[in-house]
């Protein structure tokens, strides 16, 4: 799970996977990745603009 504030825009993200599916590629690199990408939506969304920020797993 991770939480960031971006101004006044509080973004949570709880990345679950089951116990059957989990291998290392499954780590906190893909939390930490979708937590960039909303992010990243926040702030353009945040200027103005069309949020297009996408994440690749």
């Amino acid at each position: 799970m991770s939480v960031v504030r971006f101004g006044s825009v509080v973004v949570g993200v709880t990345y679950r996977i089951e116990a059957v599916d989990w291998t290392e590629a499954f780590g906190g690199d893909h939390l930490e990745v979708l937590t960039r990408m909303l992010v990243d939506r926040v702030r353009q969304a945040c200027e103005g603009q069309a949020p297009t920020a996408r994440a690749v797993l």
